[in-house]
């Protein structure tokens, strides 16, 4: 029996014979609306599944009442994963690994897809460069598995260039600042950093997991203009793979500290204990070794081995990672230093976002508020949560707070 691949099936509606074109005339639609005038309340952007099993991207807003309605929608052929933001508003958003589709979504517009090269897959994320001019999006050569960088014009979303990120399975990158104070301490400030997370895929079997016993999660860190590899870090344990990424800036004043990278961990042991225990964040530190070092968190309890997205509360010394334990059903906080402080419960804790008063985390519920205050820097406290149901949909994991 021939077995009908994804891109097959796509093929089979008639999708993927585009390349490059207005939605209107594939899908049919346009970044529908239900309202025109933003409204007062928090706005993230997003992708979400319906409770018919519908993928969706476009905003949301949760009013002072605390209910979440939909502003913008766009019916998705697959899920969607990573996001971001163009400088003139409009929406990123790449298909969940392995991916057709790159999509540009701006309200009241038709939206502009980009369909992928036939021995090409997009991994889930998208970056935009500092200038706003060209994006990075993280690809799989299908011919041999390999993890690409491609650079491509933000206008058009055409491929450009690509480069290696020397590594399996690439997933989230990031860039890090060039800011003045930065610039002034750190060498690889402006440089991206990409989490390669080690795992062999095949495009026929989709999101199958092959040969783990050989997994080989990588942080890579590349020149944007070149591709030249300026780094790359490895744990000691290969079966925890490299995910998602934020940075943790140091406070402008205080000259003699340096950024940390957190890391999100998700755990592929074969022993189901080891896999529940293991740490859900690293962090890519250089205020030790000139060089730069990964090191696992400490202290945390069981948490069933899968981060499902991270960010970071506050700036400078008393910053703290987040990291949403999907499986554990909480988000797990841990210091600059990777000590486990504590956590919220939430049922499948996915997205995160910060602002400057509160972490906004997407459930299978619902939205959470959690406040952020002088609690936050205390040990092992459980910050409480305010949960905003939503029926309509489930947040997928990651968003932005816009």
């Amino acid at each position: 029996m021939q077995t009908l691949t994804r891109r097959a099936a796509l093929q089979s509606l008639g999708l993927s014979a585009l390349t490059l074109l207005p939605l209107g005339s594939a899908l049919g639609a346009t970044a529908s609306h239900t309202a025109h005038k933003r409204p007062s309340g928090q706005r993230f952007a997003a992708c979400w599944d319906s409770p018919q099993s519908q993928h969706y991207a476009g905003w949301l807003q949760l009013d002072a009442s605390g209910q979440l309605t939909t502003l913008h929608q766009l019916e998705l052929p697959t899920r969607g994963h990573g996001l971001a933001l163009l400088p003139d508003g409009s929406l990123l958003v790449a298909a969940r690994r392995p991916g057709d589709w790159l999509i540009r979504l701006t309200p009241g517009q038709p939206a502009q897809w980009l369909w992928q090269a036939s021995d090409r897959v997009f991994s889930g994320h998208v970056l935009v460069s500092s200038d706003g001019l060209r994006i990075y999006t993280t690809e799989i050569d299908t011919n041999n598995g390999q993890g690409l960088l491609g650079v491509r014009n933000a206008k058009t979303l055409e491929l450009q260039t690509e480069h290696k990120t020397f590594g399996l399975d690439p997933h989230a990158l990031l860039g890090l600042p060039a800011t003045q104070s930065i610039a002034k301490t750190h060498p690889l400030a402006g440089m991206l950093f990409v989490a390669n997370g080690g795992i062999d895929t095949s495009v026929e079997t989709g999101r199958v997991k092959r040969q783990l016993q050989q997994m080989d999660p990588s942080i890579c860190c590349l020149h944007p203009d070149t591709g030249e590899r300026l780094g790359q870090w490895r744990l000691p344990d290969p079966r925890l793979s490299l995910r998602h990424l934020a940075w943790a800036l140091p406070d402008p004043s205080q000259a003699s500290s340096t950024p940390t990278l957190g890391i999100a961990l998700q755990a592929e042991h074969d022993d189901p204990a080891l896999k529940a225990a293991a740490p859900l964040l690293a962090r890519l530190s250089w205020a030790d070794q000139a060089e730069g070092a990964l090191s696992l968190a400490t202290g945390q309890p069981a948490l069933a081995g899968y981060g499902g997205d991270v960010t970071v509360a506050g700036r400078g010394p008393q910053a703290q990672f987040l990291v949403s334990a999907t499986r554990g059903q909480v988000v797990a906080r841990y210091a600059l230093d990777g000590q486990y402080l504590g956590s919220t419960p939430l049922a499948e804790a996915g997205a995160l976002a910060v602002d400057a008063n509160s972490i906004w985390v997407g459930g299978r519920a619902g939205v959470m508020r959690v406040a952020t205050g002088a609690e936050v820097n205390q040990a092992n406290t459980t910050l409480p949560g305010q949960l905003h149901p939503w029926a309509s949909g489930r947040v997928d994991n990651h968003w932005l707070h816009v």
